[in-house]
Parts: structure tokens; sequence; C-alpha cells
């Protein structure tokens, strides 16, 4: 939803079905990127991480039993 940058944005995952969300960056950093995500709207958040970092996306996991927005914010060296 709304804005979205290979540095900052908000996501929405797929579906109940889903358990894991990749985003993939437009333009891949000169080195790995390291971000940090924040769940949206979620009273009692389930458990959630960021299982890969790389130049060119990151992939975050989580225990979900429904869709769930999160905002990002990325920096790569």
């Amino acid at each position: 939803g709304g804005f979205s940058s290979d540095n900052v944005g908000q996501i929405t995952t797929a579906s109940a079905l889903t358990t894991t969300c990749t985003i993939t960056f437009a333009s891949a950093y000169p080195n790995n990127a390291y971000c940090t995500v924040t769940p949206v709207g979620v009273a009692a958040p389930t458990s959630y991480w960021i299982s890969a970092q790389s130049k060119t996306a990151f992939t975050i996991n989580y225990t979900a039993g429904t869709s769930l927005k999160f905002n990002y914010i990325c920096m790569g060296g």
C-alpha cells in the first residue's frame, strides 16, 4: 500500500496460506542490505523474522494465520 521504494515502504502478505514474503529491490545494493520490519495494525502480532537479506532482496517469515502488513526500511553499504 502507498509509496514503496528500495529503502522504505509497506507490503501486504499474500494470504492466510502463506508464511513467507520476499521483497525484491528494483536496483541491487552494492553490498548486502540491512532491513528492519514492523507489523502494522496488529494488536498481538504473531512471530515474525527476517530470514534472508542480500544485495537484491530480503525475506520475511511469519506464523500468522492471516494476511499481514509490514512497514520496512532498508539500508545498504
